[in-house]
């Protein structure tokens, strides 16, 4: 957050850019889904995709966020991407980098 709130500083125009079910879009590695098991009137169930709740849920998705925003005008942020600019033309051209690419994941 205080990196973010350091970016914005000097910056004019902001996007958000939510990604649906963010943490939805990680698989569960296939030795590990028993470990999300659950059971219900309707049978056992295990998670193919990360679940919201488990602990180290928030830093794998905060990790694969950082990798993923390494090389976009763009940054990071719970289950969001922050596009910050200082112009208006360079706004456009920002979005138009980090949006196809947030569509790959």
């Amino acid at each position: 957050m205080d990196d973010l709130l350091l970016s914005a500083k000097h910056t004019t125009f902001m996007s958000n850019i939510d990604l649906k079910s963010g943490y939805h879009q990680i698989n569960v590695h296939p030795a590990d889904r028993d470990k999300t098991a659950f059971v219900c009137p309707f049978g056992t169930f295990r998670f193919k995709k990360m679940p919201f709740g488990l602990r180290k849920a928030p830093a794998t998705f905060k990790r694969l966020m950082d990798m993923f925003c390494r090389n976009l005008p763009a940054m990071g942020y719970l289950d969001d991407i922050i596009v910050l600019s200082p112009a208006f033309v360079q706004h456009l051209l920002n979005l138009e980098t980090c949006v196809p690419e947030s569509e790959r994941l």
